[in-house]
């Protein structure tokens, strides 16, 4: 397993996203947290307001079982035009659709691709760089 004490935010990002196994994932969340959190289990970030509405969004995509659609979307969310009725989908299961504002719907949209993407511990590893 490769030395996961990173300096570089951005090391440790390309790490993540190209190279990591989804164990050593696992190791890069004990190091930052000294504990692994449950698929779902947003309690790693600090608002109140941010761990509900990605658990609202993640709870959606798992509902429509959505994860592997949700891989085609770009991160930076430029090609989401051409997933109209999958986007529908996820908003008509959002209890808290209501309470978005657009950024923070493309806020929770970009982190629960990043999740479909790179894997539950791949997210969390990365959070907040």
């Amino acid at each position: 397993m490769q030395n996961i004490n990173f300096t570089n935010p951005n090391e440790l990002i390309d790490f993540v996203i190209n190279k990591a196994s989804c164990e050593e994932k696992k190791q890069i969340v004990l190091h930052k947290f000294n504990k692994l959190f449950d698929k779902g289990d947003f309690s790693f970030t600090n608002s109140q307001e941010t761990r509900e509405m990605l658990k609202d969004m993640y709870d959606s995509v798992e509902k429509i079982n959505g994860w592997e659609q949700l891989k085609n979307i770009d991160l930076d969310l430029k090609n989401l035009s051409d997933f109209k009725d999958f986007e529908s989908q996820i908003r008509t299961n959002l209890k808290l659709d209501d309470d978005h504002s657009n950024g923070s719907y493309r806020y929770t949209l970009r982190n629960t691709i990043f999740i479909a993407k790179y894997g539950w511990y791949g997210r969390i590893a990365t959070w907040n760089i």
